[in-house]
């Protein structure tokens, strides 16, 4: 990746990237958090043994992880938080370990959603032979997809294998979308068509969502945003707008959370506040890419359960990324795997 540019790696590229940063420094002690997260399976198992090599090194490791599974073989010592209070703290063994999560208790109702119609027969997106470069890097190469109305996909491949660079065509976050036959609706963005016409069809979830968004957000504020597509409330709504925000806020549990700073909030609100700032106006695609990364395994539990509800309520269609695929949603009928820009398979899910 030495002579790529930045912009042109993908989020678990530049993980890797970043804990390369700081091992330049040589340091004693190396602190670390969730570096499993946003890695396929064969650069997780590539970063396990980087970090045994470490102790060779006399370098000392503190990770932070939410699951147990993705400790290094040479983890010494284990200590449990939970609930901000200590747990259990001592040598790790490799005996039971933590116990295993539980099913989630909470009850997701949701509303049926009436949303603008679209003609029977176009689909909610589709691209054909769509090809992005970056300098002289190749990030999609001759991409076609059509996604249905109501239907449900995967988009799996490794790091950099253009997963994130396809979905910012849909979202029409890359300025190459021009330069592209992207449909959302049916239509193309061009003359008479802003990217805001665009995103009105769209619901998108990510962890860098989270990361990028005003820490200081009151979670009400978060909802309400979903109908300007922002990060944070800039603009006055509706009473009717204020009043879909509050029922989607009891709809996810965090009704007794609206004033709540949205940094306060535990990972899994976070979460859970962003999926109904992504259903708040009643899109017709929910764009969900690693949703779950970084949450603890309740935390998975609940945030599957309730996005499950979600899509039934908005009969949406859906595009879910993933590195895990026990994690993909039942729902799911169609696959599309990329490898280095390519298609490598695109058809139905395969048990």
């Amino acid at each position: 990746m030495l002579d790529r540019p930045l912009v042109a790696l993908s989020n678990g590229e530049l993980h890797r990237f970043v804990l390369a940063r700081a091992l330049l420094r040589q340091p004693r002690l190396l602190l670390i958090h969730d570096p499993i997260a946003g890695l396929d399976v064969h650069s997780r198992e590539r970063l396990r043994t980087i970090l045994d090599d470490l102790d060779a090194e006399g370098i000392g490791v503190v990770l932070a992880t939410e699951r147990e599974s993705d400790l290094p073989d040479g983890i010494t010592h284990l200590l449990h938080v939970r609930h901000a209070t200590i747990r259990s703290a001592g040598p790790h063994t490799q005996g039971p370990g933590l116990p295993a999560p539980t099913s989630p208790t909470r009850n997701f109702v949701m509303p049926k959603v009436r949303r603008r119609p679209l003609p029977e027969g176009v689909p909610i997106a589709e691209m054909t032979n769509a090809t992005v470069r970056q300098g002289d890097v190749t990030l999609l190469d001759g991409i076609s997809l059509r996604v249905e109305q109501g239907e449900h996909w995967a988009l799996l491949g490794p790091n950099g294998s253009g997963k994130s660079t396809l979905l910012s065509l849909v979202l029409a976050d890359n300025p190459l979308v021009y330069a592209n036959d992207v449909r959302v609706a049916g239509q193309s963005l061009g003359p008479g068509r802003s990217i805001w016409d665009q995103k009105a069809w769209l619901g998108w979830l990510s962890p860098e969502l989270e990361a990028h968004y005003p820490p200081h957000a009151r979670t009400f504020e978060v909802v309400l945003s979903g109908f300007e597509h922002s990060l944070g409330v800039h603009g006055g709504h509706s009473p009717e707008q204020v009043a879909v925000a509050a029922a989607w806020l009891q709809h996810v549990g965090l009704h007794e959370c609206g004033e709540t700073a949205f940094a306060e909030l535990v990972p899994e609100a976070r979460r859970l506040a962003l999926l109904a700032r992504a259903a708040v106006h009643g899109p017709a695609l929910l764009l969900l890419d690693e949703p779950c990364q970084g949450l603890d395994a309740e935390g998975r539990l609940a945030l599957r359960a309730a996005i499950a509800a979600v899509a039934e309520s908005l009969s949406a269609a859906m595009i879910y990324v993933t590195h895990d695929p026990d994690e993909i949603p039942n729902s799911v009928t169609r696959v599309l795997v990329l490898d280095r820009g390519q298609a490598r398979y695109r058809g139905p899910r395969q048990t």
